[in-house]
């Protein structure tokens, strides 16, 4: 499904970046336990027109208040693994939206209509969002049902584990995406394509959305500021390489596992 958007993307003439920002978008709705907007997304992109491989670092920031300090206050030696006090700045949007604004050529409407429609109508579930040990529905649904009650409404329909094939549906991501949306279309005749990506960015990342996230993050005991998430700015870097072969390989940078696997070739 995230695939076939990306290619819809393409029969209606946009070009690659277009495609890999839908098939991004629609991966976060139908594979959540591996990326969604509330995460981060790595991006290395070969641009034509200047023959050259460009990095985009989506990668999360954490908060300003994420200290060690803090916490050691709440009585933690590490930094948890998971749950809200591991969790930063949300990267992924703003990384898909610089990506569609610099490299891209379609609207957010465009690229984002498959995903809206699979969180909207649904989606057959896979075996591997709710058989897959540790990241999986079933691994986690005493979890949700104990911990993560909004997160129990959209995955366990009617409080039980649904069954692979069954079609589940996320309305509140559809609304969130529909917000997003009716931002850029109100912009869009006055700012033009990359001002209105911009003010469906801003919704999220300065808006009722940020506020949204923040209420939530700061209720459940997470680090999360509004400050933290209107300063945050996905970034175009130079990736890192090196020559495997005759072959150049290319990675993001050391906020990811990429330069290790240059190493490994090396």
């Amino acid at each position: 499904l995230a695939a076939l958007a990306g290619v819809r993307m393409l029969l209606q003439g946009g070009n690659a970046v277009d495609a890999a920002v839908a098939a991004g978008l629609a991966e976060g709705v139908v594979d959540p336990h591996m990326g969604t907007l509330g995460g981060e997304v790595p991006q290395l992109l070969y641009v034509a027109r200047e023959k050259k491989v460009v990095a985009i670092n989506g990668n999360t920031a954490a908060p300003q208040a994420a200290t060690i300090e803090e916490y050691r206050r709440r009585g933690l030696e590490q930094i948890p693994g998971g749950g809200l006090l591991a969790a930063g700045a949300p990267g992924a949007l703003d990384a898909w939206v610089l990506a569609l604004d610099r490299y891209g050529t379609m609207s957010l409407a465009q690229v984002m209509a498959p995903a809206l429609e699979l969180a909207e109508w649904g989606f057959p579930l896979h075996a591997g969002l709710v058989e897959l040990p540790v990241f999986g529905i079933r691994a986690n649904s005493e979890r949700f049902r104990s911990s993560w009650p909004t997160s129990a409404r959209v995955y366990l329909p009617e409080g039980r584990v649904p069954g692979v094939g069954e079609v589940l549906p996320n309305s509140d991501l559809a609304r969130t995406f529909r917000r997003l949306l009716a931002a850029e279309e109100a912009a869009l005749p006055r700012q033009g394509r990359s001002g209105a990506l911009q003010r469906a960015r801003d919704v999220f990342y300065l808006g009722e959305i940020a506020q949204t996230i923040v209420q939530f993050s700061q209720r459940e005991g997470g680090l999360l500021s509004l400050e933290d998430l209107a300063s945050f700015r996905a970034r175009v870097e130079e990736p890192v390489t090196a020559n495997y072969r005759g072959y150049q390989v290319y990675k993001v940078g050391p906020w990811s596992q990429g330069p290790v696997f240059l190493q490994q070739l090396n």
